[in-house]
Formats: structure tokens, C-alpha cells, sequence
């Protein structure tokens, strides 16, 4: 069996509470020190393509491209950007650009020990028995896959990445389509022919929000999944 975890089950509010305001309040000083660095100019070049889309929304914020007319010019770009990622954050969107860029921006600070991740006492025990059981374990989560990995990696029970078989973002396909669970599903199959493992494998999905369980389940369970609702007091 395998079971599909979306990362904000797995822990105290993290996500909204500490993540995306780290990234509110350090986006511009973060653009300042990395400007000229070539990962920071792709996120940059990504954000500004993301606008041009972006251009019939209202409140779209576009992002100018540098002319060379100097320091000044330089200053309102990065402006321009941080206005945008905070355009963005506030509608709540999930574009590759800005998760991009956030998961770069959460990288440096957890890298730097300027964040841990901090998961519900009863995780880590669970999914160590469910791996017992020969269990495969999944994340799959809006947030992108180099995000999950840092927040598993940099945890307060140490780095916990060994207990999962793989990740899945966005860049698979969005929640709300039954081709990403297709997809998925596929993936974690053609993995366990390639571990000369049996393909017969049955899914299940582990949500934390009862809205969010009932509108995935119209998209996955068709295709097999399981959906559960993980219920705290």
C-alpha cells in the first residue's frame, strides 16, 4: 500500500503562520544579497514572465525589465518584484515562479539554521510504524518539492527525508485535477517494478481539513484513492 501525505497535515500551522510571512518580510533584503547571483536572476526572469500573464488580472503588478540606467532603476525593480510576490501571496496563488522562488528563500534560511521545521509528536512515530508495515510513503503538496524536502530535512527530530519515497508539487498537476493523481499513482507503480516489488497497490490520501478531503476525493478517488480526514482534539 501507499499512502499520500500533503505536507500541512503533517504539522502545527507552519505554512501560513511562519513560512509565508518569512517571505513577506525578506523577499526584498533576500533579492538585495542574491541579485547578481544566476538562481536568483532565473526566479526574477520566471516572475516577470509570470506578470506578462498576469497583465489582464486586476491588481496585476508588472515587472520592468533593467535598462542599465543604473542604481535607482535597479531599486524599482526589486520593488516591483517584491510587490509582486506579495500581490500573489495575498490572493493565495500557486504559480511555479513564486514557489520557486519562496522554496530558494526558505533553502537559505533553513541552511542557515534560521528556521526548523516542527511536526504534531505523534508523525514521525506513525509513519516509522507504517514503513514497518511496508508501507510507501509520499508527499504530495502545493508547495514545491524543494520545499518539502527542506522542511523534512530540517526538522526538530533531525533530518526525516529517509522515510519517504518520493514528492510530488504542482509541477505534476494541480489538486483539483484527476490527472495529477493519474500521474502519481503511475509513478509510485513504475517505481515498484523497478524495486522488483508487487504492482498491485492500493492508495491512500491523508488530509487535515474536511473542505479541502471532499474536493480532492471528487478528483482521486475515481482513480482508487482512499481519502481520510485526520482529526485532532
Amino acid at each position: 500500500m501507499a499512502a499520500a501525505h500533503g505536507k500541512a497535515g503533517a504539522g502545527p500551522p507552519a505554512l501560513p503562520d511562519i513560512l509565508f510571512p518569512y517571505i513577506k518580510e525578506n523577499v526584498k533584503e533576500y533579492l538585495q544579497t542574491h541579485w547578481e547571483e544566476e538562481k536568483c536572476q532565473q526566479d526574477v526572469n520566471l516572475l516577470r514572465k509570470q506578470a506578462e500573464e498576469d497583465a489582464h488580472l486586476d491588481g496585476a503588478i508588472p515587472i520592468p525589465a533593467a535598462s542599465g540606467n543604473g542604481a535607482d532603476e535597479l531599486q524599482q525593480i526589486i520593488q516591483a518584484v517584491v510587490d509582486n510576490v506579495c500581490w500573489q501571496m495575498s490572493l493565495d496563488r500557486k504559480t511555479t515562479a513564486l514557489k520557486l522562488l519562496q522554496g530558494h528563500m526558505w533553502r537559505a534560511a533553513f541552511t542557515d539554521g534560521h528556521m526548523k521545521a516542527e511536526f504534531f509528536e505523534d508523525v514521525v512515530p506513525a509513519v516509522r510504524k507504517w514503513r514497518e508495515n511496508g508501507m510507501k510513503e509520499y508527499i504530495y503538496s502545493s508547495g514545491s518539492v524543494e520545499a518539502q524536502k527542506l522542511l523534512f530535512g530540517h526538522s526538530t527530530e533531525g533530518n526525516i527525508l529517509e522515510l519517504f519515497d518520493g514528492h510530488f508539487d504542482i509541477k505534476i498537476g494541480h489538486k483539483v485535477e484527476s490527472e495529477s493523481y493519474k500521474k502519481i499513482l503511475l509513478r509510485a507503480s513504475l517505481r515498484l517494478v523497478l524495486n522488483l516489488q508487487s504492482t498491485c497497490i492500493s492508495l491512500l490520501r491523508c488530509w487535515n481539513y474536511l473542505h479541502t478531503c471532499i474536493l480532492y476525493t471528487m478528483h482521486s478517488s475515481p482513480l482508487g484513492y482512499q481519502c481520510l480526514v485526520l482529526l485532532r482534539t
